[in-house]
C-alpha cells in the first residue's frame, strides 16, 4: 500500500503527515514527524523508511502505527482514542474512508465508517511564527440510533524516545501550578479532573524532556487543553516503546449520548517544543497567547489595580472607600475594584448571591458618587460578581430552587454556603445576563472581576449529566455580554487560579492566580503559572504585611518585588500604611510602569536555585537590551555564600548597566561588607560576562528579595 505525504512548516519547525493509500483498507493518518525544521529538499518517503518499524515475535504480524485516532481496530493494544456503543455494538470504528483538506497551514482529515454510523473530523494546524501545534477532534454520528461516546480524545500526539523526564502539575487552593518531575514510567501516567472547572489541583497541562532539561537547556515538548472543565491528561508508554499523549474532555456517564445526526465536538488542545528548554517553551506559549488568543486590550498597558478585598471585606463604610480611593489615587494606581459585599443584604458569604442589586442601606446615593470619585482621581472603575452561583439565603433561591445544578433525588451539598446555578436553562442564563447588561448600563463600570468560590459537585440537571454543556453555557454568557459591552475587561478568579486555562483566556482578559497574597508561596505559584501564560494576565498584588491565608509577615520590599512582574496591584489597606510606605509603594508603581513593555511583553526569565531555596524571576526586552530580575531567597541558602547569578538571553557583546533597586535589610547581621558595586555607582558588564561569570548577591534573609535592573550601556560588535 503507498501512502502520500502532507508537510506544513512554521519558522522553526516541520510537521509531516503520513497518509495511507486509498486502496482498501486505507485507515487513518498518522504524524510522521514533528520537531526542527527539515530541508525544504527533504524526501518524505526516505524518512519513512528511515523510521519504519519491525514487527516484534510475539505480536500481529505487521507493526501497528500510531495513528491520529488509535484503535484496538487496527490492532492498537493501549489507549484508544475513542472509546464508545450502541449497546455493545460499533464500539471499533475502523475510518477507512478518508479524505484530507488542506487550507493555508491547516489540515482537515475527515474520516467515516458507514457500518458503524460514525465519522470523525480531525483538524491541525502549525502557526507561523510561535511554533504551536493545535488539534481538535469532531465525531458525528450518521447511524440511525443513539451512540453512548464515553471518551474522544482531543488530540492524540507520538511521543519521541528521546523524551525521558516528564514535568506534571498539581496543587491546592492557595497553591497552585505547582510541579512534580519524574522518569518516564512504563504503562499510563494519567490526571482526571472531575471539579467541574479547570481546578487548582490538576491544571490541564504535560511537559516532556530530554534527560536533565532546565530552563535554557534540553529539548521539552509541552501540552496544554484549552477547557474549563472536567479533563483527562494521559501518557502512555507501551512494551515496545510505543509512546502516545492523549488529552480531551472527562466525560461523565451518560453525559454525551449522540442522537443520529449529533456532533460531539472536543476542546483544542495546544502543543509546542523547543529545545531551548521550559524558557524557549514558555515563549512561545506567550506568543502565541498574545497573537492569536487572548482579547484585544491584553496588548495595552496592563492598568495598576487596587482591589478593596483585603482592606474592607464586607464593612462597606462609603468613608472607608473613599479614603481608599484617594490614597490608591496617590500611589499612582489606575483602576479602582469594589470586591464583594456592595449588593442587597450581602454582609457575609452565607447570603444574597443571586440577588445582582445594588444594597440600598450601604449605598443610599447608589454607587454614583463612589464613581465619580475614582473617575475623578483618573481611576477607572471595578466590580466583583460571582454570577454562576446561588446562596439558599436568597431571593433567587427562594423562587427558582429548581435553577440549580442537582442529582434527582439527592441534594446537593453545598460550598462555601452557595449552590452552583445551572446555565443549561436559558431562563437562569437569561437572568444572569439581564442582571449584569442592568448594571453595566447603568455604571460606567469597565471591569469585572468574575468570581467563581465551589467546585461543580452535582454536575447534572436532573437524571443527566451536564458538565461539559455547562462549561459551553458559560462561555456563551461571556460572549453575549462581551459582544454587548465590548470594552468591559473581565478577569477569570475561580477561588484563584481554580479556572486557569486558554479557553477561558479567548473571552477574558486576566487570571487571578491565587487567593494567596503571601508572597513566599506567591513565588512558586508565579513560577509555575508562567510556564504557559504571560506575566499580563496574571494577577499579582502587594497584600497586607499580615497574609491572612497563612498568617505570615512578610516585608513590603518582598511582597512588592514578588507582585511586580505580573499584572500589579493592591489588596491591602492603604490606610494602615505610614507615609514612608505610601512612598514606597509609589515608587514601585511607577517603576513598574516604565518597566511596562519589558514585563508585559518580552521574554519570561526563570531560575530555581538550591534545590528551590532561591527563585530568580525576570523579564527580558524582545530586542535584549533591558531586562528586570528578581531574586528571591525562601528558605536559609545551604551555603553561607550563594553561587553568582547567571544571567543568559542578552546580547554578548553588549555592555550593560546593573543596578539594584532596593538593599538587603540589615546586612550587618549577615555579611562584613557588602559586594557594594550594586548599590553605589554603576556596574558595568557585557552581556557574555553576566551569563558566564554572573553577579554575586549579597547573604539575603528568608522571604525576602533583590530587584535588579539592567539596561544597555554601549553595544559593541555583536
Amino acid at each position: 500500500m503507498t501512502s502520500s505525504y502532507r508537510r506544513l512548516d512554521s519558522s522553526c519547525s516541520t510537521v509531516l503527515l503520513e497518509v495511507p493509500g486509498q486502496e482498501p483498507p486505507s485507515g487513518l493518518p498518522r504524524i510522521l514527524y514533528w520537531g526542527a525544521s527539515l530541508a525544504e529538499n527533504e524526501q518524505p518517503e526516505n524518512l519513512a523508511r528511515a523510521l519504519n518499524r519491525p514487527a516484534l515475535q510475539g505480536g500481529l504480524d505487521d507493526a501497528v502505527p500510531l495513528t491520529l485516532s488509535p484503535s484496538l481496530a487496527n490492532g492498537f493494544p493501549g489507549q484508544p482514542a475513542l472509546i464508545g456503543h450502541r449497546k455493545g455494538r460499533d464500539a471499533l470504528p475502523g475510518f477507512h474512508e478518508v479524505d484530507l483538506i488542506e487550507t493555508g497551514n491547516s489540515w482537515k482529515i475527515e474520516a467515516k465508517d458507514a457500518k458503524a454510523g460514525l465519522s470523525l473530523d480531525i483538524v491541525i494546524s502549525l502557526t507561523g511564527d510561535s511554533n504551536v501545534l493545535t488539534m481538535t477532534t469532531r465525531l458525528s454520528n450518521i447511524g440511525a440510533t443513539d451512540y453512548d461516546l464515553q471518551w474522544c480524545a482531543a488530540a492524540t500526539l507520538p511521543v519521541p524516545a528521546s523524551y525521558q523526564e516528564i514535568l506534571s502539575f498539581n496543587g491546592r487552593w492557595c497553591g497552585e501550578f505547582q510541579t512534580a518531575r519524574r522518569k518516564v514510567p512504563m504503562g499510563t501516567l494519567m490526571r482526571e479532573n472531575r471539579r467541574g472547572r479547570t481546578s487548582h489541583d490538576s491544571f490541564p497541562a504535560m511537559i516532556l524532556g530530554t534527560e536533565g532539561f532546565d530552563e535554557v537547556c534540553g529539548a521539552v515538548l509541552g501540552a496544554h487543553l484549552a477547557w474549563s472543565g472536567n479533563h483527562r491528561v494521559l501518557h502512555e508508554r507501551l512494551p515496545d516503546g510505543t509512546r502516545q499523549l492523549q488529552m480531551g474532555e472527562l466525560l461523565l456517564p451518560g453525559e454525551v449520548i449522540l442522537a443520529p445526526g449529533e456532533t460531539y465536538s472536543s476542546p483544542e488542545v495546544c502543543f509546542s517544543f523547543s529545545e531551548e528548554g521550559l524558557g524557549g517553551l514558555s515563549h512561545n506559549f506567550h506568543s502565541f497567547l498574545r497573537s492569536e488568543v487572548l482579547p484585544e486590550q491584553t496588548r495595552s498597558p496592563r492598568p495598576v489595580t487596587l482591589n478593596t478585598w483585603e482592606a474592607v471585606y464586607f464593612d462597606h463604610a462609603p468613608e472607608k472607600l473613599a479614603r481608599l480611593a484617594d490614597l490608591a489615587a496617590q500611589v499612582g494606581v489606575e483602576r479602582f475594584v469594589l470586591d464583594d459585599g456592595w449588593f442587597k443584604d450581602r454582609n457575609s458569604e452565607r447570603t444574597a448571591l443571586g440577588d445582582w442589586v445594588l444594597d440600598e442601606q450601604k449605598y443610599p446615593q447608589g454607587l454614583d458618587p463612589l464613581i465619580a470619585q475614582v473617575e475623578g482621581l483618573g481611576m477607572e472603575f471595578g466590580l466583583w460578581v460571582e454570577p454562576e452561583m446561588v446562596s439558599p439565603d436568597s431571593d433567587l433561591f427562594r423562587a427558582h430552587p429548581d435553577w440549580i445544578l442537582h442529582l434527582e433525588a439527592l441534594q446537593e451539598p453545598t460550598g462555601r454556603y452557595q449552590h452552583v446555578l445551572n446555565l443549561t436553562k436559558p431562563e437562569a442564563a437569561n437572568y444572569l445576563f439581564d442582571s449584569l447588561d442592568t448594571l453595566l448600563k447603568r455604571y460606567p463600570i469597565r471591569y469585572l472581576k468574575w468570581d467563581m468560590n465551589r467546585d461543580l459537585s452535582h454536575q447534572a440537571d436532573g437524571r443527566s449529566f451536564v458538565t461539559g454543556q455547562q462549561t459551553k453555557a458559560l462561555y456563551a454568557l461571556i460572549d453575549r455580554l462581551r459582544a454587548r459591552h465590548p470594552l468591559v475587561e473581565i478577569e477569570s478568579c475561580a477561588s484563584g487560579g481554580g479556572r486557569a486555562d486558554f479557553g477561558i483566556l479567548r473571552r477574558t482578559h486576566r487570571i487571578w492566580a491565587s487567593d494567596s497574597n503571601d508572597a513566599h508561596d506567591r513565588q512558586s505559584i508565579q513560577q509555575g503559572f508562567s510556564l504557559f501564560f504571560p506575566p499580563e494576565i496574571m494577577g499579582a498584588h502587594i497584600g497586607p504585611m499580615h497574609c491572612h491565608t497563612t498568617g505570615r509577615r512578610l516585608d513590603l520590599d518582598f511582597r512588592a518585588i514578588t507582585a511586580f512582574f505580573g499584572h500589579f496591584g493592591l489588596e491591602a489597606d492603604l490606610t494602615q500604611l505610614t507615609a514612608d510606605e505610601l512612598d514606597k509603594v509609589a515608587n514601585y508603581i511607577a517603576l513598574h510602569k516604565d518597566c511596562r513593555p519589558i514585563l508585559h511583553g518580552g521574554k519570561v526569565l526563570r531560575q530555581v536555585l538550591e534545590g528551590g531555596r532561591v527563585l530568580v524571576f525576570g523579564a527580558i526586552s524582545n530586542d535584549r537590551t533591558e531586562a528586570m530580575v528578581s531574586y528571591a531567597v525562601l528558605e536559609q541558602t545551604r551555603d553561607g555564600l550563594t553561587a553568582p547569578l547567571r544571567l543568559t538571553g542578552l546580547r554578548s557583546g553588549a555592555t550593560y548597566r546593573v543596578r539594584a533597586i532596593n538593599r538587603p535589610r540589615d546586612p550587618g547581621r549577615r555579611m562584613k561588607n557588602m559586594p557594594d558595586a550594586l548599590f553605589n555607582g554603576e556596574l558595568l558588564m557585557s552581556g557574555s560576562a553576566l551569563a558566564s561569570a554572573g553577579l554575586q548577591i549579597p547573604v539575603l534573609d528568608p522571604d525576602t528579595a533583590l530587584l535588579l535592573q539592567v539596561s544597555i550601556a554601549a553595544t559593541k560588535k555583536q
